[in-house]
């Protein structure tokens, strides 16, 4: 998710190439101004805005098809998601703190592949996040709620 501002985060540098310009657009736009040019200033931000999605869109597949060139990457998918599904008994209850630190930040920074042209793709990568976050929530009931138990 990226929200756009006045100011300049995190989600804004990973959107687009020129997150400065984006968000100066945006603090003009919005700004209390007369509306011959409020107008021109809303048409140029929503151009910039456009440009910045379809640039974001396309970068993203590309990235998605470099990722999953050859298809090995599918069977790591798949084989991450299987791993995380063994996890079902009390010993494995803080997992989470493992697949936290060590997968679940490639998966995080791999958010890409919700843009893939490849269906499978898709699905392991929204199958992985929707596991991990069983995960969490198992985790969180041992370690806010003190149950511990299997899933």
């Amino acid at each position: 998710m990226v929200y756009v501002s006045a100011r300049e985060n995190s989600g804004t540098s990973r959107f687009c190439d020129a997150p400065a310009a984006l968000t100066s657009r945006f603090a003009e736009t919005f700004q209390n101004r007369e509306n011959t040019e409020e107008t021109r200033t809303a048409q140029d931000f929503a151009r910039q805005l456009a440009s910045d999605t379809f640039g974001f869109f396309h970068t993203a597949q590309r990235r998605s098809q470099e990722r999953l060139a050859g298809g090995e990457y599918l069977r790591i998918l798949a084989f991450y998601l299987a791993q995380m599904r063994t996890k079902v008994s009390a010993d494995d209850q803080n997992y989470y703190d493992t697949w936290r630190s060590s997968t679940g930040k490639i998966m995080a920074d791999e958010k890409y592949l919700l843009l893939a042209e490849s269906e499978e793709a898709r699905g392991l990568y929204l199958a992985i996040r929707a596991e991990e976050s069983n995960l969490y929530n198992w985790y969180m009931n041992l370690a806010k709620g003190g149950h511990s138990g299997s899933r």
